[in-house]
């Protein structure tokens, strides 16, 4: 967990494990929820053969129904980085920087 890492290193006494509220953790728990590993594994397969021009029309309908769930899970994760930097006093893009994310590219392609 990157975001681990990252307060331990912000951490005043270095080794030491890092000390979160109740509610940083549990946002914590929420934003590394990602969808079913089944699923993100499916989707992954089908944006690539979307990238190399391979998918079948059968797949690219497959993938349109994926879309509103993917989006949904990352609307989820948005909100709960965004409980995280009121608490921490902070910008959206400085929580997710601090803890390593990248915003998803369109479709989920980089």
């Amino acid at each position: 967990m990157q975001f681990l890492k990252e307060a331990e290193r912000e951490s005043e006494t270095p080794g030491k494990a890092p000390s979160f509220s109740r509610e940083e953790t549990e946002l914590f728990l929420k934003i590394n929820e990602g969808l079913p590993e089944e699923v993100q594994l499916r989707y992954n397969e089908l944006l690539e053969k979307l990238a190399d021009e391979s998918i079948t029309e059968e797949e690219h309908q497959e993938l349109i129904q994926l879309i509103p769930q993917v989006e949904a899970n990352n609307v989820e994760r948005l909100k709960h980085l965004a409980q995280l930097a009121r608490l921490w006093n902070t910008s959206l893009r400085e929580v997710m920087e601090r803890l390593g994310i990248k915003p998803p590219g369109i479709l989920g392609i980089e």
